[in-house]
């Protein structure tokens, strides 16, 4: 569409009053309320005197309307010459034309009104004139201002922008018709303000065609070519590169995550032993989780690029009713809180729980829970320790080297399990939850909580590992993992008021 705001609007048409009556582009009328027939105005006042019903309804619902018009009353009443008071009231209007009417003095316009209406036509008329005159000098101004804008935008992209139709005639039609000679390679648009609008005019066009990456919101790039297959090996490219760039964002923003896990475990390096076993161990505490944990979920960060791009992942564990913490979890494309017990009671009445725990990659059942808090204090700590082959600089517990891919790091502590052969038997750091959420796209609160547990690394609960059996909206065993960042929460677990659920009320109640 073009720009015109520095061009003022169409001149409005005139509008000619006299004795009550006005005239405004040819139509005449009280207050701009036109004249109902005298035959129409009694079926108005008696529905029920018509045939069919449909016709007594919708005489009713068209009386229902027009009588809560302003002025329409005593619009009626000065069509048809009948004098009124001008203090009366809406509902003594309304009794007087209900009388009239029923007296057939509606039934025919006075001669008065019909020769003032003639005479106020043929005194528009010069009116009418000028302001169609005034009408035309403003349309040719604008056209030649769009001309002017037109011509000074240095782009395709800015045409497009600007004027849509001027830009296709330019670029792709001759006379209105598809002409191909025009532009015979492909036109990449970057920037386009509507990309839509474009591809809806395209798509009339025989033969032309578009092909865009809708990946993520701000990319408004569109390739339009004649020839289908260039125009759609490109839309294939774009998004290659899109993906990949997107990737990078991510990879970086996460790296910024890791540099505040890593800034906490300089914090605590003076109070804690940070560098092996502990020399007094204590029973796995609960209360040892609280804080804030940035979160890595590979398989909504794959699955759900356009949603969750920019955003930081956070789980912020807070005490709760009783000895139960509670959290709040953001992940994108799902917030909501969760519930952590040390017993799988918390699953209990979650459809679907039990069935998948057997199923997860992260344990099965106590033996292996036990097997996994070994290689939590034996590996995990000597992993989070290892020397920088190429710096010699030596990493904090739960670092993750920044300089090697992420998958790798992440993925380390499961490979030296896996080569453990014996072990001595160690307590578990495993804390079950029940997840209450909503997807943040819609808003729509989730029907069912979801399970899962989480393993944390060490005692200290700087570091876990973490599973949904069964994320909604999700998949099956979605794996995610968290970093301690702070030991003070950094916000509030959402309002449990806004769940509407029976099985989280039980289980409160207990």
């Amino acid at each position: 569409m073009s720009d015109t705001t520095e061009l003022e609007s169409c001149p409005e048409p005139p509008v000619l009053k006299r004795s009550g009556f006005q005239l405004c582009d040819g139509v005449f009328s009280v207050e701009s309320v036109g004249r109902i027939s005298g035959s129409r105005l009694h079926e108005l006042f008696n529905p029920l005197t018509l045939r069919l019903k449909r016709d007594q309804r919708r005489a009713g619902e068209e009386s229902r309307q027009l009588f809560r018009k302003p002025f329409f009353c005593a619009a009626q009443l000065r069509y048809y010459g009948i004098p009124f008071p001008s203090s009366a009231s809406d509902t003594d209007l309304s009794l007087l034309l209900k009388k009239v009417v029923r007296e057939g003095r509606c039934n025919q316009v006075p001669e008065s009104v019909i020769d003032l209406e003639a005479l106020m036509c043929r005194d528009y008329e010069p009116l009418r004139q000028k302001w169609e005159s005034d009408c035309a000098a403003w349309r040719a101004a604008k056209k030649l201002r769009d001309d002017e804008a037109f011509e000074n935008c240095k782009t395709p992209v800015e045409k497009a922008n600007l004027d849509l139709d001027r830009f296709m005639d330019l670029y792709f039609l001759t006379d209105g018709k598809p002409d191909p000679n025009k532009t015979p390679e492909p036109l990449v648009l970057d920037g386009l303000d509507q990309t839509w609008k474009m591809q809806h005019v395209v798509y009339k066009i025989p033969g032309l065609h578009t092909s865009s990456c809708d990946m993520m919101e701000k990319d408004r790039t569109l390739c339009v070519e004649w020839d289908r297959e260039k125009v759609f090996k490109f839309g294939s490219d774009m998004m290659a590169r899109a993906l990949a760039a997107d990737k990078a964002l991510r990879q970086v923003k996460w790296e910024q995550q890791l540099e505040l896990h890593q800034a906490y475990l300089s914090s605590i390096q003076p109070k804690e032993s940070i560098g092996g076993a502990d020399e007094n161990p204590e029973p796995f505490s609960l209360d040892r989780c609280q804080g804030s944990y940035v979160i890595y979920c590979e398989e909504i960060m794959d699955g759900w690029t356009s949603d969750i791009t920019g955003h930081n992942f956070t789980m912020d564990i807070s005490s709760g009713k009783g000895n139960a913490p509670r959290a709040a979890i953001n992940l994108g494309i799902i917030r909501g809180h969760m519930i952590f017990s040390l017993s799988k009671d918390v699953h209990r009445g979650i459809p679907g729980a039990t069935s998948f725990v057997s199923e997860t990659s992260l344990g099965d059942g106590e033996g292996e829970e036990a097997e996994d808090a070994d290689g939590d204090d034996e590996h995990g700590r000597d992993d989070i320790e290892q020397q920088e082959s190429t710096t010699g600089m030596k990493r904090k517990q739960g670092e993750v080297p920044l300089a090697q891919p992420l998958d790798s790091a992440l993925h380390r502590r499961a490979n030296a399990k896996r080569r453990k052969t014996t072990s001595p038997s160690a307590p578990s750091h495993r804390v079950y939850f029940r997840l209450h959420g909503y997807e943040t796209g819609e808003g729509e609160v989730f029907p069912y909580p979801d399970a899962g547990h989480i393993n944390f690394l060490s005692s200290d609960c700087i570091a876990f590992e973490g599973v949904v059996y069964n994320l909604t909206g999700v998949g099956d065993n979605v794996e995610f993992r968290g970093y301690k960042v702070s030991d003070v929460p950094q916000m509030h677990r959402e309002e449990e008021g806004v769940y509407p659920y029976e099985m989280f009320k039980e289980f409160e109640s207990e």
